[in-house]
């Protein structure tokens, strides 16, 4: 929960930081707006004020000799209006860049739209307008005031604002994080449910396309594959427990009958008990193989030949089964080059090859089949034998976790189901005719 609330904290921090963002640039841009509003408001009074003169001064703007009338008339408006009233009247006649009487002409005129300037002055600006006449040059400008009605909205909308961004970002942040750690708490307990054993635990809600949803997928996808594994080593570990008690009970029962026979006849019971070590050791060999494949995932893949791998298979089994038992195997092997772990390949396929053995019956015909088939690699072995079991024809739905009772200790399909999940692929049985087909389909 500690950690719930710190998200929570440090998410209401970034939506205040974003808010005070958006509202530095607002009320940027509104300051801006309402000193060009002032400058204009002031600049519009001094038109004012020059409309006015020209009107007291009827035909002397425009008479080059009316100069000392506009130098006395501009300094007397300055002195009786003073600093207080906000004003500035200047005038400099065409002699001279300084009026007769009056202040110097301001040498930090600035321009501004509309025809206005901007003179600066120690704490105060004033905009005006700036007018050439036949006698001289005439200034009237008027001071840009700090405060005003749109200043004050301004600061109240502002104030209103602040109040409510920081409200509603209060209010999204409590709301998001609490669907944030909501959702980290629902990880958080299919994580604990997990350490305790429960593998069947999944993450509700993995919907939707972001980071939590796409991460509770993943979590999912990887819980169920640990589950198909652990059921599969579990099913597995159970078959072996059941199909030993057979070997081992009959080991027994020889080694106590051995006590009783005389040593002359201790051989044949010797070499009996020697193949149901060999069987057990087998099957114990078998398990840990399988174990292998369900569990080491960092061997690296690369591009062969599946026909090679196909035929190091062959090999293992050929000339024994044919000198032994008159078998024979053949080929249909097409050049296609697949991306995968080879050595796993030929163990899938060898195990086929012995599971079709011990179903056929002597002097068979075992035919191996590698081919492209919808488009995906595929690895067939036919024989002519009884074929497995109806159960295990059932049980075997891409899942050989509970297949038993054929071609061994059951370890064999096993092994080739993992091998097919390994490589993006499937493992199917099936009978046609008097073939039984076991189909192995990989991916490129």
């Amino acid at each position: 929960m500690i950690q719930g609330r710190s998200a929570q904290v440090r998410l209401l921090v970034l939506l205040l930081l974003y808010s005070i963002l958006a509202l530095g640039l607002c009320f940027g841009g509104a300051a801006l707006l309402d000193l060009d509003a002032r400058r204009l408001r002031a600049g519009e009074a001094a038109r004012f004020d020059l409309a006015a003169l020209n009107e007291k001064l009827k035909g002397a703007i425009d008479d080059p000799s009316a100069g000392p009338l506009l130098a006395a008339s501009t300094e007397q408006i300055a002195r009786y209006s003073g600093a207080a009233s906000g004003r500035v009247v200047l005038f400099a006649p065409n002699q001279s860049a300084v009026a007769t009487r009056g202040p110097p002409w301001p040498a930090n005129l600035e321009p501004l739209a509309d025809g206005l300037v901007l003179l600066r002055r120690p704490g105060h600006d004033y905009v005006g307008v700036e007018q050439r006449v036949r006698a001289g040059r005439l200034l009237i400008a008027r001071e840009v005031q700090a405060t005003g009605p749109l200043r004050l909205s301004l600061m109240r909308f502002a104030l209103v604002t602040v109040l409510l961004l920081l409200g509603l970002s209060a209010v999204a942040a409590w709301i998001v994080g609490r669907l944030f750690t909501a959702r980290i708490a629902s990880l958080n307990a299919v994580c604990t449910a997990v350490e305790t054993g429960d593998v069947a635990a999944r993450v509700p809600g993995a919907t939707g396309n972001d980071e939590l949803a796409v991460l509770s997928r993943h979590l999912n996808r990887m819980l169920a594959e640990l589950e198909r594994r652990i059921g599969n080593l579990r099913a597995s570990s159970d078959r072996i427990a059941h199909d030993l008690r057979t070997p081992l009970s009959r080991l027994g029962s020889r080694l106590s009958f051995l006590a009783d026979l005389p040593p002359d006849q201790h051989a044949d019971q010797i070499q009996a008990a020697r193949r149901e070590i060999d069987g057990l050791i087998e099957a114990f060999n078998g398990l840990l193989d399988l174990r292998e494949i369900e569990t080491e995932s960092g061997l690296p893949r690369v591009q062969f030949a599946l026909a090679d791998a196909i035929e190091d298979a062959i090999e293992l089994y050929e000339a024994v089964a044919q000198d032994q038992s008159g078998f024979v195997i053949e080929r249909r092997l097409d050049e296609i080059v697949v991306t995968g772990l080879p050595a796993l390949i030929t163990r899938a396929v060898a195990n086929l090859i012995d599971n079709a053995l011990r179903a056929s019956p002597a002097q068979g015909i075992i035919t191996v089949v590698a081919r492209i088939d919808r488009g995906a690699p595929l690895i067939e072995v036919r024989d002519r034998g009884a074929g497995p079991p109806a159960a295990v024809l059932e049980a075997l739905d891409d899942d050989l976790g509970q297949v038993s009772g054929w071609g061994g200790h059951g370890i064999g399909l096993s092994i080739v189901c993992a091998v097919a999940r390994r490589h993006d692929g499937h493992f199917a049985l099936s009978r046609e005719g008097d073939e039984t087909i076991a189909a192995l389909w990989l991916s490129r």
